[in-house]
């Protein structure tokens, strides 16, 4: 996601307009340091940030049927092989850290994937 918000940053297209929030002064001081590293305004990566985050949670309202109906399928195929995947792993008798990283990883994307399926099946039916 970073990745992403850096990229919308150094490359900004759209024009803005004015929005207002506080944040600890620890905060900015470092994200200020982070920005300027980069080269970028703290405004156009807080903008990358939010772009990012739209990006990765999708609300499906501007979609046609088709495109809702594509989705759906892709979505609960992503879901399948994830649960595959997660199936796989779950029976390894030796557990170390990083597999249980790699499990919550899976957990999480589950939830994630079972999340955005309502999402469409919300605006689909």
């Amino acid at each position: 996601m970073i990745e992403k918000a850096m990229n919308y940053a150094k490359n900004p297209v759209e024009e803005k307009i004015g929005f207002s929030f506080q944040l600890p002064v620890s905060m900015k001081k470092e994200f200020e340091q982070v920005c300027k590293l980069n080269d970028v305004t703290m405004t156009n990566m807080l903008l990358g940030l939010i772009k990012a985050t739209n990006d990765e949670n999708p609300t499906y309202n501007n979609l046609t049927k088709e495109q809702l109906e594509i989705e759906e399928i892709t979505l609960e195929h992503k879901l399948e092989n994830t649960k595959n995947h997660l199936e796989s792993i779950a029976d390894n008798e030796f557990e170390d850290e990083e597999l249980c990283n790699i499990k919550s990883s899976l957990y999480t994307k589950i939830r994630f994937l079972n999340n955005q399926l309502e999402k469409v099946r919300k605006e689909l039916y």
